[in-house]
Parts: structure tokens; C-alpha cells; sequence
């Protein structure tokens, strides 16, 4: 499978189209009359400021606008959620790939990430993280329906093969500058790695990959200038802290790990371009009303 590699935890809630907002359909409005108690709330008392009363009336458009906003991002989840419902994800999924970013992202840092991606909640996590791995199934068999040209492989290559040779290597991932410091200081001591990860209690992750260049993830030596064996680590602007030794160097469109993982990036390209189509088709099908009011949930874009 595509991979961003060295990208440690899973990108949560895929979402296939970027949706600014639900467009009104002209001349496909429904109006609604208030009925006598949505009148009567209209003068409901929302908030006390110095002791003076705010009546929804006072705020009634904000309101609405909010209130529309809310609604068509939960019409969006759904439709998302309705696309997808036919890709099979068990439960055993959910809670392997669960542990995978659990593992991931430590124990310390998880309250955080689940309160960021799952408000708190690891039951929501779940939902969302179910929704993610049905969407990835879903662009996994339009890939295997692909293929790719040795010609496509080639001119995409030739345009920056730094972005597709890849180094394997045996790393540590490190917390902070400090031990990353400290990595480098055992390494000039003489340290191997096996020695270096029991001294700062940090688990080998054996035959990681990372491409020669890769946004985000920049290196201390140029992989074009090193050898197997050598050591090399991340600089401590880059969005990892990775410290490891290089135990295969892959260049060329004619290696074949260079070869499959490209092939496997333009199949991944092609295919989400597929579904994305195919998704925006199942929005244009979709009828909405929110407030009486009919909605399209897709927008053509328009030239600038």
C-alpha cells in the first residue's frame, strides 16, 4: 500500500471532497409559515448579559447561519459514512489499527491525540477511524483495476528521482532534541545501535523506509553522498526525530522497490481520483431541505 513513509500514525477521516458549504437551489425553495410556538420562541430568552435579556430574535439570523453550518457538516459525515456503507471493516480492524496508533503515539501524548482527533472519546475515535479504513479499502480496489505504464513510471521519475529512491534503514524515533543529542554523542562513542537504543530505552523499528528526499523530513548527510552501514538522522527542524543506520540504498527506476512503490503512489493517485469523482457524482443525486430550504450539497467550481 501507498505509503508516506516515516509518517508514523494514520491520517484520520480521509474526506474525499473539499466542500466549502451547501448552495441554496434557486427557484427550488421551499418557505415555511412559523407555526405559533416557533413564534413564541423566536422571543425565548438566550442569554443574560448585566442583567439584560438577548432574545433569539435579536440574533436570529447569526443563529440560523450557525445552526445551518452544524447541520450540513453533519449532512456531509453522513453522506460520506452512506457512500462507503458497503466496504466491509470488522471490528477486529478497527481495534488492530486502534492499537497500531496507540503504540504509535505513546501513552503520554494519547490523551491529547484522541482529544484532537476524537473529542476524548475513544468510541468516536472508533467511528472515525472505521470511517478512514473503509474509505482506504475503497481506493484499494480502484487501484488493483489500474496500470501503469513503464513510460508513466519514467517521465514521473525523471522529474525528481531524490523524491523515489529510497534508503532503508534501522532507526530510532526520538522525543526530543536532547535525545537525539545523546543518540549522537553514544554513536561518536563507539556505541552500536542495539547498544545505543538499550541505553536510552527506545525499541529499534528494524527496515524502515524514508525516501532520499521527502517534504517535512529532512536528513543530516545526503543520501546520494553514503553508504551502507552508515549512520544518519533527521535535522531538528524536521517533523521526526529519527536516528538510524542505512541498511539498503535504492536508486533507480530500474530497482524494483524504486519501481513498485512508484507505480504504487500513481495507481494510489489515479484511483482516489476515481472515487473522488465518483463521490462527487453520489453528492449531485442527494436530496437536502434544512429549514425549508432545498439545498445542493455540490458546487461546480467556477473559473476565476
Amino acid at each position: 500500500m501507498r505509503s508516506q513513509l516515516f509518517k508514523r500514525v494514520i491520517s484520520i477521516c480521509l474526506g474525499l471532497v473539499m466542500v466549502c458549504g451547501l448552495v441554496a437551489c434557486g427557484g427550488d425553495t421551499t418557505t415555511t409559515t412559523p407555526t405559533e410556538g416557533e413564534a413564541e420562541g423566536s422571543n425565548s430568552i438566550v442569554a443574560v448579559v448585566n442583567g439584560k435579556n438577548i432574545t433569539r430574535s435579536e440574533i436570529g439570523e447569526e443563529l440560523k447561519a450557525a445552526e445551518q453550518e452544524v447541520i450540513s457538516e453533519y449532512i456531509y459525515n453522513m453522506m460520506l459514512t452512506e457512500f462507503f456503507k458497503d466496504v466491509v471493516i470488522t471490528d477486529a480492524d478497527v481495534a488492530l489499527q486502534m492499537e497500531l496508533i496507540k503504540s504509535q503515539v505513546g501513552e503520554e501524548s494519547w490523551p491529547m491525540y484522541l482529544a484532537y482527533y476524537g473529542g476524548g472519546s475513544e468510541e468516536t475515535f472508533k467511528v472515525m477511524l472505521a470511517d478512514s479504513l473503509r474509505q482506504e479499502e475503497y481506493i484499494k480496489g480502484k487501484m488493483e483495476t489500474l496500470t501503469i505504464t513503464d513510460e508513466e513510471l519514467l517521465e514521473v521519475y525523471n522529474k525528481d528521482s531524490n523524491a523515489y529512491n529510497i534508503a532503508v534503514m534501522d532507526v530510532l524515533f526520538l522525543p526530543d532534541t536532547a535525545k537525539l543529542d545523546e543518540a549522537k554523542a553514544l554513536h561518536e562513542s563507539g556505541k552500536t545501535l542495539e547498544e545505543i537504543s538499550t541505553a536510552l530505552e527506545l525499541d529499534i523499528y528494524k527496515a524502515e523506509h524514508t525516501y532520499y528526499y521527502s517534504e517535512g523530513l529532512t536528513w543530516e548527510k545526503d543520501f546520494n553522498d553514503c553508504a551502507v552501514g552508515d549512520y544518519n538522522y533527521s535535522k531538528e527542524d524536521s517533523g521526526s526525530l529519527v536516528f538510524g543506520v542505512i541498511v539498503e540504498l535504492n536508486e533507480g527506476i530500474e530497482n524494483s522497490k524504486v519501481k513498485a512503490d512508484l507505480e504504487d503512489t500513481l495507481k494510489y493517485d489515479k484511483a482516489y481520483e476515481i472515487a473522488n469523482e465518483e463521490y462527487i457524482e453520489f453528492l449531485k443525486i442527494q436530496t437536502v431541505t434544512i429549514m425549508g430550504e432545498s439545498y445542493s450539497l455540490y458546487q461546480e467550481e467556477t473559473q476565476g
